[in-house]
């Protein structure tokens, strides 16, 4: 007799964890996050000493880490750009480098913020309305320069 070993296929399935809510909206609040500081919950340009830096970083790795977060993909991409935050924040140098890129940064932004704010202003205070002269040669007013034709008389040159 020949006996056939019946091979049953088992699926090994990685267990579900579940995914809390405030979890979720962490990994969401550090992907949108647009500097190291804030991916940390930290203030720019502040004192943060090591151990602030270090807990900060524990507490957010261990809320969006991978492993506790399975299924999810947001917790790797959280999780990696909570670690490149740290990574930045914890090397003096690497910080002073990232500090001095939000300066200047800032400064860019504040510029333009100044110039484009300056334009309207000067748009605005040469409204039309200000900009009206007299025309001495068919005394109607007109905007600065008058667009009507006008015969050229005797003494009239080009200006």
């Amino acid at each position: 007799m020949n006996k056939e070993k019946k091979e049953s296929k088992s699926t090994i399935s990685i267990p579900m964890v579940k995914t809390h809510e405030n979890e979720v909206n962490e990994m969401e609040r550090i992907i949108s996050c647009v500097d190291h500081y804030e991916t940390l919950g930290l203030t720019r340009y502040d004192k943060n000493d090591a151990i602030l830096l270090k807990k900060e970083y524990k507490k957010k790795a261990m809320l969006v880490h991978p492993d506790k977060n399975m299924g999810n993909p947001l917790a790797s991409e959280s999780f990696k750009k909570v670690q490149f935050a740290y990574e930045i924040l914890s090397d003096s140098i690497k910080k002073r480098d990232y500090d001095d890129h939000l300066r200047n940064q800032d400064s860019k932004t504040l510029f333009h913020k100044s110039a484009s704010s300056s334009r309207q202003a000067t748009s605005d205070y040469f409204s039309d309305e200000s900009r009206r002269i007299h025309c001495t040669k068919c005394d109607l007013m007109h905007i600065w320069d008058c667009s009507q034709y006008h015969q050229a008389k005797d003494g009239d040159g080009w200006v």
